[in-house]
Formats: C-alpha cells, sequence, structure tokens
C-alpha cells in the first residue's frame, strides 16, 4: 500500500484468503478459490490494519503519484519526493549484500499534505532508525507491525508524537510516522 502504482490486491486478502499460497486459482472450483466470508470476523485484526492503510493511501496523494521519482524537493520543507535511508539518514546500504534495513522519506506534495518516514526492518534483531529533521513539523506514529491488534495502527488523524531523533524498530516489522504540523 506504500508503493506507487496499483496495489497488487487479491479478493479476501483484507481479511487472510491466502488460497494456500496458489496465485493461478481461476480454474479451481473447490475451497482453495472459495472466499470464506467468516474469515472476516476470525481475522478481524488483519481487517483493520488493511483497512487503515487504505485509508492512508487515499489520504495522501503523494502514495499516487502519476510521475517517476526524481529527487526533486516538492514542499517548502525542503523535502523531496523520495529520500532513501538505512538506520543512519542518507546512507541505503545500496552496495551492501548483508544489508537488512531500508528506510525512505516521502515529501508531502504541497504544505498542506503530511510527509511519510517508512523504516522497515528485515533483520533478525531490533535496530535504532535515524529519523529526520523536519521543519515545523512533528513525526508521529501511524504504524508499527510489531505492535499487538488494534495498536499496530492508528486511526488516520489521531497519531501520537514520537519524541527523539531514532526510532527502535523491532526485527521482521515496519514502521510508519507522518508528519504533523507543530502547533
Amino acid at each position: 500500500m506504500l508503493s506507487q502504482g496499483v496495489p497488487m490486491i487479491l479478493s479476501g486478502d483484507k481479511f487472510g484468503h491466502t488460497q494456500q499460497g496458489n496465485n493461478n486459482t481461476y480454474c479451481q472450483d473447490n475451497r482453495l478459490n472459495w472466499i470464506d466470508w467468516s474469515l472476516g470476523e476470525k481475522n478481524a485484526d488483519l481487517l483493520s490494519f488493511f483497512t487503515g492503510m487504505i485509508k492512508l493511501r487515499k489520504a495522501l496523494p503523494s502514495l499516487r503519484r502519476g510521475t517517476f521519482f526524481n529527487g526533486t524537493i516538492v514542499n517548502d520543507r525542503g523535502l523531496k519526493d523520495v529520500d532513501w535511508h538505512g538506520c543512519k539518514l542518507h546512507a541505503p546500504g545500496w552496495n551492501d549484500p548483508e544489508c537488512r534495513v531500508l528506510a525512505f522519506t516521502l515529501g508531502g506534495t504541497g504544505e498542506a499534505e503530511p510527509d511519510l518516514h517508512v523504516m522497515l526492518n528485515m533483520s533478525m534483531e531490533e535496530l535504532a532508525f535515524d529519523i529526520p529533521p523536519i521543519r515545523s513539523r512533528n513525526w508521529a506514529l501511524y504504524a508499527d507491525t510489531s505492535l499487538p491488534s488494534p495498536q499496530d495502527i492508528a486511526e488516520f488523524g489521531k497519531e501520537k508524537k514520537v519524541n527523539g531523533s531514532t526510532y527502535k524498530v523491532k526485527a521482521h516489522s515496519s514502521v510508519i510516522l507522518i508528519s504533523k504540523k507543530t502547533r
């Protein structure tokens, strides 16, 4: 839901209809392809997370850009359309085959749109990620996949402020920060 382009979501993905890993069930007329609507209740936590991510995508035009990223500044806070990082700012580790982290900042298109900072930790350990400073705004936690439901995702517009210049991201998890205007 954070990538550019059309999200590739199959029917039932939002509540855990896995098709047992088979992505080619078009000719199946059996339980493998039938939608089990009771999964919506059984996996309410997954459905809630998906719903929150859909709301975020719909609310932010920067997640639906019609052009390629080119590194240009897109708002008066001085943020680029995309800026790549690792645990340290501006150090994504592109040339390190052992790198298991990636972070990026998406500048909101214009003054009114919030910015996003996304941290992805694919390693086996908790790591501290630097958070970029941002003019006239604070970062707030939108999602942290290491937290139990319903704390894993905030209601859009009701995110809690993140203090400090780093955020500890648990192993095998993702964190989304959203910028909020200071008052």
